[in-house]
């Protein structure tokens, strides 16, 4: 978890990581996937620090996708960061990739989603490209638990106040052809709905 300077939260953390097959080297990656990727802040920093390569398919088929337990232990537990209470902020998870690529796993997001639920002095911000993909996560209805590796921890969906009350759900809309992702959004229970329109690369017109 770091302090950010993104004006509309506090903090940003990203438990969710990529280690490289060959080697195991840690690293950061996506799949860009609309004109809105083009100039990607995260692939540029990737780059910058050779902790990736170019957000693609075919890099992405060279890792595989793991969530970080201490990263995923400091969102249940850490009271400050930088100087700033925890408690009572707001937090961007995964602002280094996208949680709803369809190379993770529904038992991966669970253990994100559990992780909100254990943590409900904090608003959690989830932010994708993918709107289908987290409609169809968040609409499941298959009866299966929600699992994360806490010892004597082991929670299903019904105790879940759902749409969980500290979970504030968006999507990233750049163009009108991207529009679509706004309706995604519409039909997804969730206790926040946003939309990020940058990079806005052309007058939306009526939403």
């Amino acid at each position: 978890m770091n302090r950010t300077g993104i004006q509309w939260t506090t903090f940003s953390s990203n438990p969710l990581k990529y280690r490289r097959k060959s080697d195991g080297a840690v690293v950061w990656a996506c799949v860009k996937t609309s004109l809105g990727c083009r100039s990607c802040y995260a692939e540029s920093i990737a780059l910058r620090y050779a902790r990736g390569k170019l957000f693609n398919a075919a890099n992405m088929d060279e890792l595989e996708p793991f969530l970080d337990e201490a990263e995923l232990h400091q969102l249940r537990t850490k009271k400050t960061c930088g100087g700033v209470e925890v408690s009572g902020s707001r937090v961007f998870v995964c602002d280094m990739t996208d949680a709803f690529g369809e190379w993770i796993p529904d038992e991966g997001l669970d253990q994100l989603f559990v992780t909100f639920s254990l943590r409900q002095d904090v608003v959690f911000q989830v932010l994708t490209k993918r709107a289908e993909r987290m409609r169809n996560y968040i609409l499941r209805d298959d009866g299966r638990e929600f699992r994360i590796n806490i010892p004597g921890v082991v929670l299903n969906r019904e105790p879940f106040d759902w749409p969980l009350p500290n979970v504030h759900l968006g999507v990233s809309v750049e163009n009108r052809k991207e529009t679509s992702r706004i309706e995604y959004l519409r039909q997804t229970p969730a206790a926040v709905r946003f939309l990020s329109l940058e990079p806005l690369l052309e007058d939306l017109g009526e939403l």
